[in-house]
C-alpha cells in the first residue's frame, strides 16, 4: 500500500509539471487544479492515517520567515 502511495505522489508531480504551462494562462483552470489536488491530498492523508494508525500532522505556517543566515565574508 505504501508503494502505491509513493507511485501516487510521483504521478501527482508529473501531473503538476504537465499542467503548469496551461495553468499559468488561466486563473480559472488554476483554481480547478488546486481544488482537485487538495482533494487528492486529503484522500492520501486519510489512507496513510488508516494504514499506519497514526495521525498525520498538517503543516502550519506561523509568522514570517526570517532573513537567511549567511556566513560573514560571503
Amino acid at each position: 500500500m505504501l508503494t502505491s502511495l509513493a507511485r501516487s505522489q510521483r504521478a501527482l508531480s508529473r501531473i503538476l509539471e504537465a499542467v503548469a504551462d496551461h495553468v499559468e494562462n488561466s486563473e480559472q483552470l488554476a483554481g480547478h487544479v488546486a481544488a482537485n489536488l487538495k482533494t487528492i491530498s486529503e484522500y492520501q492523508r486519510a489512507m496513510v492515517m488508516r494504514l499506519t494508525g497514526q495521525r498525520v500532522r498538517s503543516r502550519q505556517i506561523v509568522g514570517k520567515p526570517g532573513k537567511p543566515w549567511l556566513r560573514k565574508g560571503l
